[in-house]
């Protein structure tokens, strides 16, 4: 699966448990900002995920490639 796609989930998810959670609550003027803000704190946990695994991905191929530039055929 694409990580953008799983990205894009998250945040079609945090949107409807947004309108199931304001629908509950009867809110009016507040919806939208909670719609807003739990889909944009959603992207920006992904964001922060996606960017530790990627860093995390390319030391452990820094490293790698490294030891295979010292070695010594």
């Amino acid at each position: 699966m694409c990580a953008t796609t799983f990205t894009w989930g998250i945040a079609v998810h945090a949107i409807g448990n947004s309108i199931g959670l304001g629908g509950v609550l009867h809110w009016t003027w507040q919806l939208p900002l909670l719609i807003a803000g739990s889909t944009l704190a959603a992207l920006a946990i992904c964001r922060l995920i996606a960017h530790r695994l990627d860093d995390t991905h390319l030391r452990r191929h820094s490293r790698s490639v490294g030891a295979q530039a010292g070695r010594v055929s």
